[in-house]
């Protein structure tokens, strides 16, 4: 698993390097669009080493694009016998999105 999410990461920063390389002594010639500022935020879920679910976005992830995300591709998808692990963030512990997860039959994950 965490040979996954490392690959995971590893090409998501490629996909958004900002900066170039070249070898000591010699100029870097990069073309990018600093003028940018797009972002791309993921929502994955795997279950073992497969991927069960992969969301892409180019907007920022609100507690109402992480519900819909949750309600409308992840719990349809999720086994039964599935445990659910989330980050930190404030808005995973919404009584809604708990709610949610109980409704499907999966306990409510733990805050701390």
């Amino acid at each position: 698993m965490k040979r996954l999410e490392k690959r995971l990461y590893t090409l998501m920063r490629v996909a958004l390097r900002t900066h170039g390389y070249s070898k000591k002594g010699l100029r870097c010639y990069v073309r990018h669009d600093w003028q940018t500022k797009d972002r791309v935020n993921v929502i994955w879920a795997i279950v073992g080493t497969l991927f069960l679910t992969l969301s892409v976005f180019t907007c920022y992830v609100n507690s109402d694009v992480f519900y819909a995300c949750l309600t409308q591709d992840l719990l349809p998808k999720v086994p039964k016998d599935a445990v659910i692990v989330m980050g930190n963030a404030s808005f995973h512990k919404r009584s809604d999105m708990l709610d949610a997860i109980n409704e499907y039959g999966l306990l409510t994950p733990r805050t701390y």
